[in-house]
């Protein structure tokens, strides 16, 4: 249709002598070419893909209840399921990990976090706590260590390298390899021993949030509960906590909807004052340009980017399910969803079709020392003065952003938590990605 509408254009002008109809001739075939190659052009965009759904009957998922989702330092998605185990996949390739082709002491995961040198914490919902370098596990019960309870809900990794371990019944455990270190409503600031979620700010200040006694801030020694009787938290039931990279703490709560706290004020978004479609918020990421995605429990997802909100469910679009437990952006700024019923990879922009899609322009990024427990250079001869810097941390949230000024800048990563972040470099021309291991 696009180029029968040129050529019609085209066939209306009259010709009025040999020398103007070979120039129009000529004319027609260029509009011609450029009416083919738009076709081409609009035929290719068309068949980038903006949804993938992986489920058990396309794929080898394990199961279709898909939780968190953690990426390790090769870009691989380590997928938490509830009822068959872990699933890791490189974007071909499918390994699966349980109970009876593994040590992995349960099957249904929880949550999965990735030290420096790339060992796997792994939270199971009733076996305990398992790690897993690659080749060997070791188990972490309460009948073989001090962890207070085998159902593990969250695993939070500092710059020291020490664990710190959310449990559903008996508190919180800390844990740097050999010692532990146990807090509880009894002996800490803790309101309640039903420890959800945890969020590093800085690796000094530590966030918990809580079913059922909001959120609790722990910064050297000191203890500060925020819960509805003292503070605008809406909800003391807490699913997510989110710091962006001006330190703004986002809260998803299990029925009072989003909270924003800056420290000193809160901002409360729900169902009757914002295009937030459901107030069960299950998980929330920000992306490479600060917009918030905004996992809920009943209505889908949301994209927020300070101004408008925009949803996605099942009705208006592939998302499979409206029951969304996690979501983690990839560095290629695609948003892996976990529900109920599989899980959804999206992107505006359309997928890339495979994880070596950005092969060549990682090796011009350049970091150095990598790993760094401080300093680091990040250069290119590619970069110019345009180029925006952000660092996600491996469930794609946010850690860093700098604008850049020349091909090379020095960032100072002290007080980011050890672990392995993936640094992304865009600018109006190309994207390049490396990985950074900080220790």
């Amino acid at each position: 249709m696009l180029v029968a509408g040129f050529l019609f254009l085209v066939n209306q002008r009259p010709v009025t002598s040999n020398k103007q109809h070979k120039m129009e001739v000529k004319m027609k075939n260029k509009i011609l070419l450029l009416a083919v190659f738009l076709s081409l052009l609009n035929f290719v965009i068309a068949q980038i893909p903006e949804w993938i759904i992986y489920n058990t009957s396309n794929s080898d998922l394990p199961s279709d209840y898909v939780g968190p989702i953690t990426i390790d330092e090769n870009g691989a998605k380590w997928i938490c399921t509830s009822g068959g185990g872990i699933a890791k996949f490189d974007g071909i390739n499918w390994t699966i990990y349980n109970t009876s082709n593994s040590d992995l002491p349960d099957n249904s995961i929880n949550y999965i976090a990735i030290d420096g040198t790339g060992v796997k914490w792994i939270a199971t919902d009733g076996g305990g706590m398992a790690s897993f370098d690659g080749t060997n596990w070791a188990l972490y019960n309460i009948s073989n260590s001090n962890l207070p309870d085998n159902c593990v809900s969250s695993i939070a990794i500092d710059a020291n390298g020490d664990k710190w371990i959310g449990t559903f019944n008996d508190g919180l455990a800390k844990f740097d390899g050999i010692n532990w270190t146990i807090y509880n409503r009894s002996n800490s600031g803790l309101p309640v021993d039903n420890v959800y979620r945890i969020t590093l700010e800085e690796d000094e200040i530590k966030w918990f949030g809580t079913y059922g006694g909001g959120i609790v801030k722990f910064e050297g020694s000191d203890w500060t509960t925020y819960s509805t009787s003292n503070s605008g938290l809406p909800d003391n039931f807490i699913y997510a906590i989110t710091v962006d990279v001006n330190g703004n703490k986002w809260i998803g709560t299990e029925n009072g909807g989003m909270a924003n706290f800056d420290g000193t004020s809160w901002i409360i978004f729900d169902t009757l004052n914002s295009g937030l479609p459901d107030n069960d918020v299950s998980s929330i990421v920000t992306d490479e340009n600060g917009a918030l995605w905004i996992g809920t429990l009943y209505e889908g997802i949301v994209k927020f980017n300070g101004t408008n909100w925009i949803v996605y469910n099942s009705s208006n679009s592939d998302l499979p399910s409206d029951n969304v437990l996690a979501i983690t952006i990839d560095e290629n700024g695609t948003k892996w969803i976990g529900t109920f019923e599989g899980m959804a990879l999206f992107n505006e922009n359309g997928i890339p079709s495979s994880l070596e899609e950005n092969k060549d322009t990682e090796n011009n990024l350049k970091i150095y020392p990598n790993p760094s427990n401080d300093k680091i250079t990040v250069s290119s001869p590619a970069l110019t003065g345009t180029a925006k810097i952000s660092i996600f941390n491996v469930n794609g949230q946010k850690a860093m952003e700098k604008q850049l000024t020349d091909n090379e800048i020095q960032l100072d990563i002290s007080t980011l938590p050890q672990g392995v972040y993936v640094v992304r470099v865009q600018d109006e021309k190309v994207v390049q990605v490396a990985k950074l291991v900080k220790q």
